[in-house]
């Protein structure tokens, strides 16, 4: 969930860009690298491959410090990207169910349908 997470810092930041993971690790404990960050992340956006990296510093022990570095790509100026739904537990395994029984296409096509059915109404009622 760190990329829905970091998503809705940049998102505060006036960015529209939905993150994805590419790496991220931790300083080892008896590193001698005493200049490292504590924690390193690279995300980058799932519409415009523009690249995020994200850093956690620590002065003390009690002191933590987030730094965000943009790394600049194609575009940056697209609509806001919505982040899929994630399906856990009995859910993902009623949709797994369904899938084994009738094929992907068939599921992929019914939930559009599906979702176009449920938002017409929505737009239809708006004046």
């Amino acid at each position: 969930m760190a990329n829905l997470f970091f998503t809705s810092l940049v998102q505060k930041e006036g960015i529209n860009c939905a993150l994805k993971c590419n790496f991220n690790w931790f300083k080892k404990t008896f590193s001698r690298k005493r200049s490292a960050p504590l924690w390193k992340g690279l995300y980058f956006c799932k519409e415009c491959n523009n690249e995020f990296l994200f850093s956690v510093d620590a002065d003390d022990k009690s002191d933590f410090m987030l730094t965000i570095s943009y790394i600049p790509g194609k575009n940056m100026h697209h609509d806001l990207v919505s982040s899929s739904k994630r399906f856990t537990g009995k859910e993902r395994a009623a949709i797994a169910l369904e899938v084994m029984a009738y094929g992907t296409s068939k599921v992929h096509n019914k939930n559009i349908l599906f979702n176009n059915e449920c938002d017409d109404p929505q737009e239809s009622n708006t004046p």
